[in-house]
Protein backbone atom coordinates (compact mmCIF):
# COMPACT_ATOMS: atom_id res chain seq x y z
CA UNK A 1 0.00 0.00 0.00
CA UNK A 2 2.69 2.24 -0.59
CA UNK A 3 1.89 5.66 -1.06
CA UNK A 4 4.54 8.68 -1.62
CA UNK A 5 3.80 12.34 -0.47
CA UNK A 6 5.70 15.46 0.39
CA UNK A 7 5.41 16.73 3.70
CA UNK A 8 3.32 20.15 4.36
CA UNK A 9 2.90 20.77 8.57
CA UNK A 10 0.02 22.85 7.23
CA UNK A 11 -1.21 20.38 4.95
CA UNK A 12 -2.50 16.88 4.45
CA UNK A 13 -1.50 13.19 3.62
CA UNK A 14 -3.31 10.74 0.90
CA UNK A 15 -2.99 6.48 2.18
CA UNK A 16 -5.01 3.85 0.28
CA UNK A 17 -7.30 6.31 -1.00
CA UNK A 18 -7.80 7.91 2.66
CA UNK A 19 -7.70 11.66 3.21
CA UNK A 20 -5.99 13.23 6.76
CA UNK A 21 -5.40 16.24 7.53
CA UNK A 22 -1.47 16.89 9.82
CA UNK A 23 -2.95 17.88 13.10
CA UNK A 24 0.23 18.38 15.89
CA UNK A 25 2.81 16.76 13.57
CA UNK A 26 0.54 13.46 13.48
CA UNK A 27 -2.30 11.67 11.55
CA UNK A 28 -4.68 8.87 12.57
CA UNK A 29 -5.48 6.65 10.07
CA UNK A 30 -8.89 4.59 9.28
CA UNK A 31 -7.17 1.05 9.28
CA UNK A 32 -4.00 -0.76 10.51
CA UNK A 33 -1.21 -0.34 8.10
CA UNK A 34 0.81 -3.25 7.22
CA UNK A 35 4.52 -3.20 8.82
CA UNK A 36 6.77 -1.54 6.24
CA UNK A 37 4.01 -0.18 4.35
CA UNK A 38 4.22 3.52 3.88
CA UNK A 39 6.89 5.52 2.35
CA UNK A 40 7.29 9.26 2.91
CA UNK A 41 9.19 11.39 0.24
CA UNK A 42 12.20 13.52 2.15
CA UNK A 43 11.90 10.92 5.63
CA UNK A 44 12.75 7.72 6.73
CA UNK A 45 10.90 5.81 8.95
CA UNK A 46 12.18 5.62 12.79
CA UNK A 47 12.44 2.86 14.97
CA UNK A 48 10.40 3.63 17.90
CA UNK A 49 8.87 7.52 19.00
CA UNK A 50 11.43 7.59 21.45
CA UNK A 51 13.95 8.12 19.58
CA UNK A 52 12.50 9.79 16.56
CA UNK A 53 15.19 12.23 15.12
CA UNK A 54 14.76 15.17 12.62
CA UNK A 55 12.80 14.39 9.37
CA UNK A 56 11.79 11.04 10.30
CA UNK A 57 8.19 9.54 10.74
CA UNK A 58 6.99 6.70 12.89
CA UNK A 59 4.28 3.96 12.75
CA UNK A 60 3.33 1.18 15.52
CA UNK A 61 2.71 -1.77 13.59
CA UNK A 62 1.99 -3.95 16.46
CA UNK A 63 -1.55 -6.19 15.33
CA UNK A 64 -2.62 -7.06 18.78
CA UNK A 65 -6.04 -5.77 20.03
CA UNK A 66 -4.32 -3.90 23.30
CA UNK A 67 -2.71 -1.12 21.17
CA UNK A 68 -5.20 -1.42 18.05
CA UNK A 69 -5.81 2.33 18.35
CA UNK A 70 -1.85 3.42 18.73
CA UNK A 71 -1.07 1.45 15.45
CA UNK A 72 -3.20 3.77 13.28
CA UNK A 73 -0.87 6.91 14.42
CA UNK A 74 1.85 8.19 12.20
CA UNK A 75 3.95 10.66 14.00
CA UNK A 76 6.50 13.58 11.94
CA UNK A 77 9.27 15.08 13.44
CA UNK A 78 10.95 18.04 11.07
CA UNK A 79 13.37 19.68 13.60
CA UNK A 80 13.91 22.54 11.23
CA UNK A 81 12.15 25.55 12.65
CA UNK A 82 13.31 27.21 9.62
CA UNK A 83 10.29 25.50 7.47
CA UNK A 84 8.02 27.63 9.42
CA UNK A 85 10.37 31.11 9.57
CA UNK A 86 12.38 30.96 12.93
CA UNK A 87 16.10 32.40 11.52
CA UNK A 88 14.21 34.87 9.05
CA UNK A 89 13.94 38.39 9.61
CA UNK A 90 9.90 38.43 8.40
CA UNK A 91 8.15 39.29 11.76
CA UNK A 92 4.36 39.48 10.00
CA UNK A 93 1.87 37.96 11.94
CA UNK A 94 0.83 34.96 9.66
CA UNK A 95 4.67 33.50 10.79
CA UNK A 96 4.42 34.01 14.28
CA UNK A 97 1.52 32.35 14.05
CA UNK A 98 2.97 29.75 11.79
CA UNK A 99 5.74 29.65 14.50
CA UNK A 100 4.12 28.86 17.14
CA UNK A 101 1.53 26.45 15.72
CA UNK A 102 4.68 24.26 14.19
CA UNK A 103 6.30 24.67 17.99
CA UNK A 104 2.89 23.39 19.65
CA UNK A 105 3.14 20.35 16.91
CA UNK A 106 6.30 19.94 17.98
CA UNK A 107 6.05 19.44 21.66
CA UNK A 108 2.56 17.29 21.46
CA UNK A 109 4.86 15.08 19.66
CA UNK A 110 7.25 14.90 22.63
CA UNK A 111 4.51 14.55 24.88
CA UNK A 112 3.35 11.61 22.85
CA UNK A 113 6.21 10.51 23.11
CA UNK A 114 6.96 10.50 26.91
CA UNK A 115 3.22 9.00 27.40
CA UNK A 116 4.08 5.95 25.61
CA UNK A 117 7.50 5.94 27.44
CA UNK A 118 5.53 6.17 31.11
CA UNK A 119 2.88 3.69 29.92
CA UNK A 120 5.57 1.00 28.56
CA UNK A 121 7.49 1.70 31.72
CA UNK A 122 4.66 1.35 33.79
CA UNK A 123 3.80 -2.26 32.06
CA UNK A 124 7.38 -3.08 32.25
CA UNK A 125 7.26 -2.32 36.58
CA UNK A 126 4.05 -4.33 36.53
CA UNK A 127 5.67 -7.36 34.78
CA UNK A 128 9.13 -7.06 36.95
CA UNK A 129 6.44 -7.19 39.94
CA UNK A 130 4.93 -10.28 39.06
CA UNK A 131 8.20 -11.90 38.08
CA UNK A 132 9.50 -11.62 41.81
CA UNK A 133 6.04 -12.50 43.39
CA UNK A 134 6.53 -16.06 41.14
CA UNK A 135 10.11 -16.18 41.76
CA UNK A 136 9.60 -15.96 45.09
CA UNK A 137 6.72 -18.28 45.80
CA UNK A 138 8.55 -20.84 43.83
CA UNK A 139 12.20 -20.64 45.30
CA UNK A 140 9.53 -21.21 48.99
CA UNK A 141 8.21 -24.01 47.80
CA UNK A 142 11.73 -25.40 46.38
CA UNK A 143 12.92 -24.98 49.96
CA UNK A 144 10.15 -26.78 51.05
CA UNK A 145 11.19 -29.78 49.01
CA UNK A 146 14.78 -29.60 49.74
CA UNK A 147 13.94 -29.81 53.63
CA UNK A 148 11.70 -32.69 52.63
CA UNK A 149 14.12 -34.37 50.81
CA UNK A 150 17.28 -33.72 53.46
CA UNK A 151 14.83 -35.14 55.62
CA UNK A 152 14.02 -38.62 54.15
CA UNK A 153 17.49 -38.47 53.54
CA UNK A 154 18.94 -38.26 57.16
CA UNK A 155 16.11 -41.05 58.08
CA UNK A 156 17.52 -43.32 55.07
CA UNK A 157 21.02 -42.79 56.53
CA UNK A 158 20.26 -43.53 60.29
CA UNK A 159 18.43 -46.80 59.07
CA UNK A 160 21.41 -48.05 56.84
CA UNK A 161 24.11 -47.27 59.45
CA UNK A 162 21.38 -49.45 61.60
CA UNK A 163 21.33 -52.14 59.08
CA UNK A 164 24.79 -52.14 58.49
CA UNK A 165 25.64 -52.28 61.87
CA UNK A 166 23.57 -55.59 62.52
CA UNK A 167 25.25 -57.01 59.70
CA UNK A 168 28.41 -56.47 61.21
CA UNK A 169 27.87 -58.30 64.20
CA UNK A 170 26.54 -61.41 62.25
CA UNK A 171 29.82 -61.65 60.37
CA UNK A 172 31.89 -61.07 63.64
CA UNK A 173 29.35 -63.65 65.12
CA UNK A 174 30.20 -66.06 62.44
CA UNK A 175 34.03 -65.39 62.14
CA UNK A 176 34.47 -65.90 66.26
CA UNK A 177 32.33 -69.11 65.71
CA UNK A 178 29.72 -68.04 68.26
CA UNK A 179 26.63 -68.31 65.11
CA UNK A 180 26.75 -72.35 64.62
CA UNK A 181 23.89 -71.71 62.68
CA UNK A 182 25.37 -69.67 60.33
CA UNK A 183 28.29 -71.15 59.81
CA UNK A 184 26.09 -74.57 58.95
CA UNK A 185 23.65 -72.47 56.47
CA UNK A 186 27.22 -70.88 55.01
CA UNK A 187 28.63 -74.36 54.20
CA UNK A 188 25.21 -75.36 52.93
CA UNK A 189 24.83 -72.87 50.70
CA UNK A 190 28.08 -73.67 48.96
CA UNK A 191 27.06 -77.32 48.88
CA UNK A 192 24.15 -75.81 47.41
CA UNK A 193 26.07 -73.80 44.58
CA UNK A 194 28.24 -76.52 43.60
CA UNK A 195 25.44 -78.74 42.80
CA UNK A 196 23.81 -75.85 40.93
CA UNK A 197 27.09 -75.50 39.24
CA UNK A 198 27.24 -79.16 38.42
CA UNK A 199 23.66 -78.91 36.98
CA UNK A 200 24.10 -76.16 34.59
CA UNK A 201 27.38 -77.91 32.99
CA UNK A 202 25.22 -80.91 32.02
CA UNK A 203 22.67 -78.16 30.99
CA UNK A 204 24.71 -76.81 28.99
CA UNK A 205 25.83 -80.09 27.47
CA UNK A 206 22.37 -81.49 26.50
CA UNK A 207 21.52 -78.03 25.02
CA UNK A 208 24.90 -78.57 22.74
CA UNK A 209 23.40 -82.58 22.29
CA UNK A 210 19.98 -81.37 21.12
CA UNK A 211 21.34 -78.41 18.97
CA UNK A 212 23.21 -80.74 17.18
CA UNK A 213 20.80 -82.66 16.94
CA UNK A 214 17.97 -80.46 16.21
CA UNK A 215 20.63 -79.79 12.84
CA UNK A 216 20.67 -82.80 11.63
CA UNK A 217 16.67 -83.21 12.19
CA UNK A 218 16.47 -79.92 10.07
CA UNK A 219 18.57 -81.13 7.51
CA UNK A 220 17.12 -84.34 6.93
CA UNK A 221 13.57 -82.47 6.83
CA UNK A 222 15.01 -80.05 4.10
CA UNK A 223 16.33 -82.95 1.91
CA UNK A 224 12.62 -84.91 2.15
CA UNK A 225 10.89 -81.31 1.34
CA UNK A 226 13.25 -81.19 -1.96
CA UNK A 227 12.54 -84.66 -2.62
CA UNK A 228 8.53 -83.59 -2.09
CA UNK A 229 9.03 -80.20 -4.09
CA UNK A 230 10.54 -82.66 -7.11
CA UNK A 231 8.10 -84.80 -6.93
CA UNK A 232 5.19 -82.31 -6.49
CA UNK A 233 6.39 -80.74 -9.89
CA UNK A 234 7.29 -84.37 -11.64
CA UNK A 235 3.85 -84.76 -11.17
CA UNK A 236 1.94 -81.34 -12.33
CA UNK A 237 4.20 -81.71 -15.09
CA UNK A 238 2.84 -85.47 -15.95
CA UNK A 239 -0.57 -84.35 -15.59
CA UNK A 240 0.08 -81.40 -17.68
CA UNK A 241 1.01 -84.21 -20.36
CA UNK A 242 -1.88 -86.47 -19.65
CA UNK A 243 -4.10 -83.26 -19.69
CA UNK A 244 -2.50 -82.12 -23.25
CA UNK A 245 -3.67 -85.65 -24.26
CA UNK A 246 -6.91 -85.94 -23.04
CA UNK A 247 -8.89 -82.49 -24.18
CA UNK A 248 -11.18 -81.26 -22.15
CA UNK A 249 -14.53 -81.81 -24.29
CA UNK A 250 -16.90 -84.51 -24.51
CA UNK A 251 -19.30 -85.38 -27.10
CA UNK A 252 -22.80 -87.03 -27.09
CA UNK A 253 -24.20 -89.99 -29.29
CA UNK A 254 -27.05 -89.11 -31.44
CA UNK A 255 -27.69 -91.52 -33.75
CA UNK A 256 -28.85 -95.32 -33.42
CA UNK A 257 -27.90 -97.66 -31.07
CA UNK A 258 -24.90 -99.03 -32.82
CA UNK A 259 -22.34 -97.77 -35.24
CA UNK A 260 -21.04 -100.53 -37.88
CA UNK A 261 -17.45 -99.91 -39.65
CA UNK A 262 -15.60 -98.13 -36.53
CA UNK A 263 -12.48 -97.90 -35.32
CA UNK A 264 -12.88 -100.97 -33.52
CA UNK A 265 -15.79 -102.39 -35.62
CA UNK A 266 -19.05 -102.74 -34.62
CA UNK A 267 -20.09 -100.35 -31.45
CA UNK A 268 -23.51 -100.83 -29.76
CA UNK A 269 -23.53 -97.18 -28.12
CA UNK A 270 -26.73 -95.83 -26.12
CA UNK A 271 -28.29 -92.81 -27.19
CA UNK A 272 -27.23 -89.71 -25.19
CA UNK A 273 -23.80 -91.62 -24.05
CA UNK A 274 -21.03 -88.94 -23.29
CA UNK A 275 -17.57 -89.94 -24.84
CA UNK A 276 -14.38 -88.40 -24.92
CA UNK A 277 -11.98 -87.10 -27.17
CA UNK A 278 -8.13 -88.25 -27.12
CA UNK A 279 -5.47 -87.41 -29.31
CA UNK A 280 -8.37 -86.34 -32.59
CA UNK A 281 -10.11 -89.81 -31.85
CA UNK A 282 -13.79 -89.98 -29.93
CA UNK A 283 -13.64 -93.38 -27.09
CA UNK A 284 -16.65 -94.98 -26.01
CA UNK A 285 -14.74 -96.40 -22.93
CA UNK A 286 -11.64 -98.58 -24.15
CA UNK A 287 -12.98 -98.50 -27.40
CA UNK A 288 -12.02 -96.07 -30.49
CA UNK A 289 -15.12 -95.63 -31.84
CA UNK A 290 -13.87 -93.16 -35.22
CA UNK A 291 -12.35 -90.01 -35.60
CA UNK A 292 -13.82 -86.70 -34.21
CA UNK A 293 -13.66 -84.82 -37.79
CA UNK A 294 -14.71 -87.91 -39.75
CA UNK A 295 -18.16 -88.11 -41.14
CA UNK A 296 -19.28 -90.70 -39.09
CA UNK A 297 -18.73 -88.10 -36.11
CA UNK A 298 -20.71 -85.35 -37.70
CA UNK A 299 -23.60 -87.85 -38.62
CA UNK A 300 -23.87 -89.36 -34.99
CA UNK A 301 -22.03 -87.10 -32.44
CA UNK A 302 -22.00 -83.47 -31.19
CA UNK A 303 -19.90 -81.52 -29.31
CA UNK A 304 -21.52 -81.38 -25.64
CA UNK A 305 -18.60 -79.82 -23.27
CA UNK A 306 -21.02 -76.60 -22.56
CA UNK A 307 -24.08 -79.43 -22.22
CA UNK A 308 -25.98 -78.38 -25.54
CA UNK A 309 -24.89 -81.19 -27.55
CA UNK A 310 -28.15 -82.37 -28.43
CA UNK A 311 -29.14 -78.81 -29.16
CA UNK A 312 -26.12 -78.12 -31.65
CA UNK A 313 -26.83 -81.45 -33.30
CA UNK A 314 -30.72 -80.90 -33.57
CA UNK A 315 -29.79 -77.12 -35.54
CA UNK A 316 -26.58 -78.31 -37.28
CA UNK A 317 -28.67 -81.00 -39.56
CA UNK A 318 -32.03 -79.34 -39.52
CA UNK A 319 -30.18 -76.26 -41.26
CA UNK A 320 -28.33 -78.78 -44.18
CA UNK A 321 -31.81 -80.69 -44.36
CA UNK A 322 -33.62 -77.37 -44.72
CA UNK A 323 -31.28 -76.14 -47.68
CA UNK A 324 -31.19 -79.42 -49.69
CA UNK A 325 -29.64 -79.06 -53.20
CA UNK A 326 -28.19 -76.16 -54.68
CA UNK A 327 -30.96 -76.80 -57.40
CA UNK A 328 -33.49 -77.39 -54.79
CA UNK A 329 -33.61 -73.97 -53.20
CA UNK A 330 -31.23 -71.85 -55.18
CA UNK A 331 -33.02 -68.57 -53.08
CA UNK A 332 -31.45 -69.90 -49.85
CA UNK A 333 -28.25 -71.02 -50.79
CA UNK A 334 -27.56 -67.06 -52.54
CA UNK A 335 -28.26 -66.05 -48.75
CA UNK A 336 -25.49 -68.37 -47.43
CA UNK A 337 -22.92 -67.69 -50.08
CA UNK A 338 -23.39 -63.61 -49.31
CA UNK A 339 -23.80 -64.24 -45.44
CA UNK A 340 -20.15 -63.32 -43.55
CA UNK A 341 -21.31 -65.87 -40.34
CA UNK A 342 -21.67 -68.89 -42.57
CA UNK A 343 -18.15 -68.02 -44.53
CA UNK A 344 -16.61 -69.20 -41.07
CA UNK A 345 -18.24 -72.43 -41.57
CA UNK A 346 -17.27 -73.21 -45.34
CA UNK A 347 -14.74 -75.41 -46.60
CA UNK A 348 -12.26 -73.30 -48.52
CA UNK A 349 -10.69 -75.67 -50.76
CA UNK A 350 -13.93 -76.10 -53.08
CA UNK A 351 -14.81 -72.49 -54.29
CA UNK A 352 -17.02 -74.19 -56.77
CA UNK A 353 -19.86 -75.88 -54.28
CA UNK A 354 -20.30 -75.67 -50.50
CA UNK A 355 -19.38 -78.11 -47.97
CA UNK A 356 -19.75 -77.36 -44.18
CA UNK A 357 -16.43 -77.56 -42.21
CA UNK A 358 -15.85 -79.11 -39.14
CA UNK A 359 -16.04 -75.96 -37.26
CA UNK A 360 -19.90 -75.56 -38.41
CA UNK A 361 -20.47 -78.89 -36.47
CA UNK A 362 -18.98 -77.79 -32.70
CA UNK A 363 -20.13 -74.13 -33.68
CA UNK A 364 -21.72 -72.28 -30.72
CA UNK A 365 -25.27 -72.08 -30.29
CA UNK A 366 -25.94 -68.68 -31.38
CA UNK A 367 -24.66 -68.77 -34.61
CA UNK A 368 -26.32 -72.17 -35.75
CA UNK A 369 -29.29 -70.03 -34.68
CA UNK A 370 -28.48 -67.41 -37.03
CA UNK A 371 -27.65 -69.34 -39.67
CA UNK A 372 -31.09 -71.76 -39.21
CA UNK A 373 -32.94 -68.13 -38.97
CA UNK A 374 -31.70 -67.20 -42.21
CA UNK A 375 -32.34 -70.25 -44.37
CA UNK A 376 -35.67 -70.57 -42.67
CA UNK A 377 -35.31 -73.38 -40.28
CA UNK A 378 -38.72 -73.85 -38.62
CA UNK A 379 -39.02 -73.30 -34.90
CA UNK A 380 -35.56 -71.51 -34.31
Amino acid sequence: MKKYFPYDITGSVAIEGEEHTIVHGQIRLDHVPLEGSIEVRGFREGRSIATLQTNEFYCNYRSDTLYREANRIVYFWTGRSGQTGLNSHDTSFNDTTLLINNVRDNLAVELTKHTIDVAAHSDIRDSITAENRARTNGDASLQNQISAVSSSLATETENRTAADSNLQEQINAVKNGTDEEAITRLNADTDLQDQISETNRNLTAETSARTSADEIFTSNISGLSSALSTETINRINGDNGLQTQIEALTVIFTGATSITGGLSGLVNIPYGTKLEKIDGTLWFGIRAVCKSRSAAAHEYFARNDDGNGLERYRLSHAIIKTLGGFNANPDRWEKIFENELAQKYRRTEHQDYWLWNDDFFNAPIDDLKQIAALVGVKGV
